[in-house]
């Protein structure tokens, strides 16, 4: 199975090519995080896990790759944000890829203005109203995807996250995965991008990745928590097996929250279709 996350990092203080994968030329106002995140296949559980079942799950070769990169600057007029997504619906009515740019003083306004005094569990909803009310998206599956991305931008920023720079793009850089085949696409696009922000804004120290080129045991903690959050926005209310395999990578049993790391192991594809949401409806009038 693959290792969770790989990330590569550019800034002045640069000057090796161990442990961070650096890439290109060093520039002094220059900072760029790629984290990637795998794809999921189900062993057991599939739709049991929902009602707090146990599932056993595994990561596999195929991953989202996320990369965030900003500069230092001075004029606040330079400081805004900007989503690139690659046209991975493979549906020529989405428009191809998809690009949309916020000024990061909108933004800090609408916080303001329509978050700050809200619950965090009706952010999902507001962020997506304001999403569409700014700009013109035709597939829902951007629309979405964008939300998710935006709550966890707000999240880490009212955390402490260092986002003070200007041009910050934030791109899904190579995606692997089919999406809609039950193969975890939204958790690995949502698991690398919470690393990448997490680690972008220095809410996660890498003097741990560059010492074992892994994250800790409590900074996978941190990522599959704000994964699982984002998760919400695709999914409404997510059992967690499909974040905590991207995070955590490898064989995993998972109920409940409770995560088992197991050992590795070989699988086929049956080749059976079947609709989700009449298969999860089915077992929940066995189980119930």
């Amino acid at each position: 199975m693959p290792s969770s996350y790989n990330y590569e990092e550019e800034s002045s203080s640069s000057t090796t090519k161990e442990a961070m994968k650096i890439n290109g030329k060093v520039c002094s106002s220059l900072k760029q995080v790629v984290c990637s995140a795998p794809g999921k296949i189900i062993f057991h559980g599939e739709h049991a896990v929902v009602y707090g079942k146990k599932a056993i799950a595994g990561a596999i070769k195929s991953r989202v790759k996320v990369q965030m990169s900003g500069r230092r600057g001075r004029k606040e007029t330079d400081e805004k944000l900007t989503i690139k997504f690659p046209n991975i619906t493979n549906n020529d009515e989405d428009g191809g890829a998809f690009v949309c740019c916020f000024h990061v003083e909108t933004l800090q306004r609408f916080y303001q203005q329509e978050l700050k005094e809200k619950e965090m569990s009706t952010w999902m909803e507001l962020i997506q109203h304001f999403i569409t009310a700014s700009i013109e998206i035709k597939s829902k599956m951007f629309v979405t995807a964008t939300t998710s991305l935006m709550y966890a931008y707000f999240k880490v920023w009212i955390d402490g996250g260092d986002l003070e720079y200007c041009d910050v793009t934030i791109e899904v850089i190579s995606n692997d995965l089919p999406v809609g085949c039950g193969l975890g696409s939204s958790a690995a696009f949502n698991v690398a991008t919470a690393a990448s922000i997490l680690v972008f804004s220095a809410l996660i120290p890498t003097e741990h990745h560059k010492t074992t080129g892994s994250f800790s045991e409590q900074q996978l903690e941190v990522i599959n928590k704000l994964g699982y959050e984002m998760e919400r926005c695709h999914h409404g209310n997510p059992s967690g097996v499909d974040n905590s395999t991207a995070t955590y990578g490898g064989a995993i049993s998972y109920k409940s929250g409770r995560i088992t790391r197991l050992p590795k192991c070989v699988c086929t594809q049956s080749v059976i279709i079947e609709n989700n949401l009449l298969v999860v409806a089915r077992v929940c009038r066995k189980l119930y």
